[in-house]
């Protein structure tokens, strides 16, 4: 188990780590977010994102852009609703699902671990059980 932990303290996305959920996420940090935050994020989730994704975040990188034209790049609660919201969305989906590898390998250490942890566990509860029952 230790091993497993280790490997989600360096796998681990720190988007993750530091946020238990999407919606957490989106609540703590939607005050936060700028154009130009939204502007790398786009281009970061472009380098991932499936060609579905990618037509999605291109409606989003012209919404922001309109914004930005429009408003001076204020962002209003309606446009950071509409577009900001969205795009920590997507960008939490990407961030959960990234580094495949270790995450099967935190899964797969953990699960050795609870496997190695029942053997007394079990072995005990047997003996226990069989001095109640003699």
């Amino acid at each position: 188990m230790g091993l497993g932990s280790l490997v989600y303290n360096l796998g681990c996305p720190a988007l993750i780590k530091e946020h238990s959920s999407d919606r957490e996420f989106i609540r703590s940090e939607s005050s936060l977010i700028t154009i130009k935050r939204a502007k790398l994020i786009i281009r970061n989730l472009k380098g991932v994102a499936g060609e579905d994704d990618c037509c999605e975040l291109d409606k989003l990188e012209l919404g922001i852009k309109e914004v930005e034209d429009t408003h001076g790049g204020v962002i209003s609660p309606h446009s950071r609703e509409k577009y900001l919201i969205d795009l920590m969305a997507m960008n939490w989906k990407y961030e959960c699902n990234a580094r495949l590898v270790a995450r099967v390998s935190c899964s797969i250490l953990y699960l050795i671990g609870f496997v190695m942890l029942s053997i007394p566990t079990v072995s005990t509860f047997v003996s226990v059980s069989e001095s109640f029952f003699k």
